[in-house]
């Protein structure tokens, strides 16, 4: 009698992890790239949009399935959801703000639910799994003519190969990039021998053949993370000290590569205004101090009539949608304001910290990994829109990661 419920139970764990999969390979753009490709019409988004609501729906299932408690650490992001939708009240498109702001919150229960039947090291793993399969199908598919993995370049630019850009099964190149430089710092800690050559070869040509300058720059920054916090733990720095020491470091290098900017832009075929980036972030700071408190609502200003409006007295974005702010930071000072992007940072400062703490005490794989990536996705945010986009990986990541810092606290606490 005792053997049905066990015997149940484990195949609910089976079907979860299933599911766990594929709502984060659909999150990193599985969804977008197989039911969207790169010309959407009205019957694709409206099957895109069931399946996540379905996926959503199978959320809520598990919950009911496999029950968990809720502490007192893990109330922080939903805080800051709570803000996202209360946002909507004020928000420029209000329809927007609830519809993106509601998927995000469901984002955030799926982090919150997966922390709690995951380890650190489990999330880790199937991170890298996803990723390099993804890879790897982009470029077989891409060699057999399949459009949907190309990436469409307005600008024609070739990559570093001197191909076309390949998203493979990413919904943008910048974030093919990104995502392959986390699996190959994964790989590197967690693989050896043959088989972390196997998977860094894979994932080093996926990264050249995006055609990203963005995160060509970003596996430096990556690498050299990992390198610079193998050394502040080394020498039992605090968590003060060593982000201070991070912090002169990355004032240094961006000093010596502004006095250096034109050869280095030239080297990456950019112009000055990194492919009007610059342009964009006057924009944006410019309409964050009209709102600065609680700002425009999420997702709540680039598209409507007030941001049209003022592109259109901007020669660069006259015939150019601006989807983003191409600045994590900025974009949640406009959409959220001061009070939420505090919040914003919050989140993976305070799982930063704690897995810094855990390193302290002793030599963790897969803290060191969270510490490394966490700091990569701080960096980013400068260049690239990572904080937090709905039904978005980034997100995913950064959410799991502070649950998963929380589990060991809440344990405690049982």
């Amino acid at each position: 009698m005792q053997m049905t419920p066990a015997k149940s139970s484990n195949i609910v764990d089976r079907f979860y992890t299933v599911f766990a999969s594929v709502y984060i390979a659909s999150s990193m753009g599985w969804a977008t790239v197989i039911l969207l490709g790169n010309t959407s019409n009205e019957g694709a988004n409206s099957v895109f949009r069931n399946t996540w609501l379905v996926l959503y729906a199978l959320n809520i299932l598990f919950y009911v399935l496999k029950p968990i408690k809720i502490y007192r650490a893990d109330l922080l992001p939903l805080f800051f959801v709570g803000l996202v939708v209360l946002s909507t009240g004020w928000s420029l498109q209000r329809e927007q703000t609830l519809t993106y702001g509601g998927a995000l919150a469901f984002n955030v229960l799926f982090c919150m639910h997966l922390s709690k039947f995951w380890s650190r090291e489990e999330f880790l793993r199937r991170i890298l799994d996803i990723i390099t399969f993804s890879c790897v199908a982009g470029v077989t598919l891409w060699l057999l003519g399949w459009d949907n993995v190309r990436y469409v370049d307005v600008h024609d630019r070739l990559t570093v190969l001197g191909t076309e850009p390949l998203r493979g099964f990413f919904y943008h190149k910048i974030i093919a990039g990104l995502y392959s430089v986390f699996a190959l710092m994964i790989a590197l800690v967690t693989q050896a021998g043959l088989k972390r050559t196997l998977y860094c070869s894979i994932l080093l040509v996926f990264l050249l053949l995006s055609g990203s300058s963005s995160a060509l720059a970003l596996l430096l920054v990556g690498l050299g993370g990992m390198y610079m916090y193998r050394g502040m733990i080394h020498a039992r720095l605090t968590f003060e000290a060593a982000h201070l020491a991070m912090l002169v470091i990355l004032v240094a290098l961006i000093t010596l590569a502004y006095a250096f900017l034109g050869e280095i832009l030239e080297a990456l075929g950019r112009d000055p205004t990194l492919t009007g980036r610059t342009l964009l972030w006057s924009w944006g700071l410019e309409v964050a101090r009209q709102r600065p408190w609680f700002g425009w609502g999420y997702s709540g200003y680039l598209g409507s009539d007030e941001a049209s409006r003022v592109a259109r007295n901007i020669m660069e974005f006259r015939t150019y949608e601006v989807p983003h702010f191409h600045n994590s930071y900025i974009q949640m000072f406009v959409d959220i304001g001061l009070v939420g992007l505090l919040m914003v940072l919050m989140v993976p400062l305070l799982a930063l910290k704690k897995y810094y703490i855990i390193l302290r005490t002793g030599y963790d794989r897969n803290a060191f990994l969270f510490v490394s990536i966490l700091f990569t996705f701080l960096v980013s945010a400068f260049f690239v829109h990572v904080f937090y986009k709905h039904n978005d990986f980034s997100a995913v990541f950064i959410f799991s990661a502070y649950f998963l810092s929380c589990v060991e606290y809440n344990q405690s606490k049982k």
